[in-house]
């Protein structure tokens, strides 16, 4: 869950999937949607090479990364929007809802 959660909170404010104005932002932006996928890959590596050594069944594992990865995800979705958020990735949702507040005070002032 610890290596799912980090690879989201880097997607998230690294905001992978926003808009991109150039080539080279484009590439930028794929090397660190790499990079944020490190961690998951590092822990996948880590649940296989448990099942070869037989220091785990694969049941084992397989349940540990569904309920890791369904904790991570609730964690996550919990305090931030979706990374696939083109304005609001890794933004804390708190953060954003005392913004639109102010928006609409703004507003209702005028």
């Amino acid at each position: 869950s610890g290596m799912t959660l980090l690879t989201l909170a880097m997607m998230g404010k690294l905001a992978l999937h926003g808009n991109v104005d150039t080539v080279r932002h484009m590439l930028i932006k794929k090397v660190l949607s790499i990079l944020a996928i490190l961690p998951i890959l590092y822990a996948t590596f880590v649940a296989a090479s448990r099942v070869h050594d037989f220091m785990h069944h694969p049941s084992d594992v397989a349940v540990g990364a569904a309920i890791g990865f369904c904790c991570a995800n609730f964690a996550y979705f919990t305090w931030y929007p979706s990374v696939y958020s083109a304005s609001a990735s890794g933004i804390p949702l708190q953060l954003i809802q005392e913004r639109r507040m102010e928006e609409i005070d703004t507003t209702a002032e005028e």
